[in-house]
This record gives C-alpha cells, sequence and structure tokens, in this order.
C-alpha cells in the first residue's frame, strides 16, 4: 500500500505545525517552560524542516527518511512533555494531541516525492519560471504530440 502524503503535503504540515507549536502556550497563557519547550520544539523543526530534500525546503540537506526519524523524536519529546511540567489537564491533552498528529503523519507520509514534483523541481532547477509558464500555454495549445517537442524548443526547454 502507497502512503497517502507525499512529500510536498507533509512539507506544508511541517510549517503549520512550527506556527502552532511557538503561537499556541503563548495564545492561553501556559507556564514559561512549557512555553520554551514548545517553542523549543517548534525552532528544531523549523530547522531541519528547512534542510530537508522535499519541495518546500531551502536546501537539500536532510533525506526524507532522515525528516521522518527527527519528526519521531519530535512527536516522542511532545509525548514525554506533559511527565516534566505540570501543566493543566487541558495543555496536557493538547500537547499529547499535536504529538499523535505529529507522528500519524509522518507514518503516513511517503519517503520519495511523486514524479510530479520531482519534474517540477528538476525543471525548476533548469529553466525561468517564467519561462516555464510560456512553455505550458505554448503546450496547452498544442494537439499533436510531435508539436509539443517543437513548442519546447521555441522556449529553450528542449535543444
Amino acid at each position: 500500500m502507497q502512503k497517502p502524503i507525499p512529500t510536498s503535503v507533509h512539507g506544508a504540515i511541517d510549517y503549520l505545525t512550527v506556527g502552532t507549536l511557538a503561537t499556541l502556550p503563548r495564545v492561553f497563557g501556559w507556564n514559561k517552560r512549557t512555553t520554551n519547550l514548545l517553542t523549543s520544539a517548534a525552532g528544531t523543526m523549523l530547522s531541519y524542516s528547512l534542510m530537508t530534500d522535499y519541495e518546500l525546503s531551502l536546501t537539500k540537506i536532510i533525506p526524507m527518511p532522515g525528516h521522518l526519524a527527527l519528526d519521531t523524536f519530535s512527536a516522542a519529546t511532545l509525548f514525554a512533555a506533559p511527565l516534566m511540567d505540570k501543566e493543566s489537564k487541558k495543555a496536557n491533552a493538547i500537547i499529547l494531541g499535536i504529538g499523535l498528529f505529529e507522528l500519524t503523519v509522518t507514518l503516513l507520509t511517503r519517503t520519495q516525492p511523486t514524479v510530479k514534483s520531482k519534474i517540477t523541481r528538476f525543471m525548476g532547477r533548469q529553466v525561468k519560471p517564467a519561462t516555464l509558464g510560456k512553455a505550458a500555454w505554448l503546450i496547452g495549445k498544442q494537439t499533436n504530440p510531435s508539436t509539443i517537442g517543437k513548442a519546447a524548443r521555441t522556449v529553450g526547454i528542449l535543444s
């Protein structure tokens, strides 16, 4: 069975989780220790997300299986947080819920990008976005497969 969450969606979820972890303790006025723990977790997740080899990162240093291992460790840290701190039951339940959500997303995420995102990443490294848009427009107008190559050569994608 193929896992249902592509790496591009996982990246978006990572950045939403970072924002949630950073703002949640401040919105609810949780104690300083819990706030520091969740802020550290958010900063750590942001750091390794920006370095993961997936669509929404700045550099491609950490392979996706390594990223998922770090996500598992992050979820385990969130599971342990209520044991380390005397926060309210409601706060502990929210923290455990975020940890469970993170672990579930980790277990359901593919380790390889989809073919479409691989092509997009490759083309994005080789061709300027304006050229890609012009090529897509020209290719979209074509009905004969042989003229698709001609359209791509016209804008300089194919030599």
